[in-house]
């Protein structure tokens, strides 16, 4: 249920794929491939790994080439997530009062992109590292008891359900990766399941064979 190398690649995914989404209809592709790799010219590693761990320095570095331009540029960010993640406009003004006002934290430019994530799977709870691996453990106890009640797949993503919870996931270097879960016993599990898979493929395929 890992990565490449061990590494555990989620949220990174997706959230690297939400900013590149945003970033590509605000700059154009060649901008962007520009700007990614001045980027990991600069950190000498992979630039959403910096986001996602250190987003202070990821975001020091933006301002360092965008200059006061780079507010502006948040502030359409922003709003461009309010309208493609159907976010309530209130959840993201603070964010956007404070882009206005140069002071922005890397925090809440990464909580931002985490919440439009979350958009994708509305209700369910984003795992973390260590429940990824709780997680991973209940899947492989459930296989192997024939726990497993429903289960769907494509070719990016999944869903499967134990008892009351849902686990949604992607497909990463041929492993499937827990992502989410979702644990209201009478949910609807077809229903649940067909918007996430619609979803985070959309999301997916919008990045995740980029270099």
């Amino acid at each position: 249920m890992r990565g490449r190398g061990g590494e555990k690649p989620l949220p990174r995914i997706l959230i690297r794929n939400v900013f590149r989404t945003l970033f590509e209809k605000l700059l154009g592709q060649s901008c962007l491939r520009v700007l990614e790799l001045r980027l990991r010219s600069r950190f000498s590693e992979d630039p959403y790994k910096v986001l996602c761990e250190d987003p202070e320095r990821f975001c020091r570095e933006l301002r360092m080439i965008f200059g006061k331009g780079l507010n502006s540029l948040f502030k359409v960010a922003a709003e461009k997530i309010i309208d493609d993640y159907s976010m309530d406009y209130q959840h993201v003004e603070e964010f956007m009062r404070r882009a206005e006002s140069e002071r922005l934290t890397g925090d809440e430019l990464l909580e931002l992109l985490v919440e439009a994530v979350r958009r994708v799977a509305p209700g369910a709870l984003l795992l973390g590292e260590r429940e990824r691996d709780g997680v991973v453990k209940l899947i492989e106890l459930a296989e192997a008891s024939g726990g497993i009640e429903e289960r769907m797949f494509s070719r990016l993503c999944w869903a499967i359900k134990i008892g009351k919870v849902i686990v949604f996931g992607i497909e990463v270097a041929e492993e499937n990766v827990p992502i989410a879960i979702y644990s209201r016993r009478y949910a609807r599990f077809r229903q649940l399941a067909d918007e996430w898979i619609r979803e985070a493929s959309k999301l997916l395929r919008s990045g995740l064979y980029a270099t």
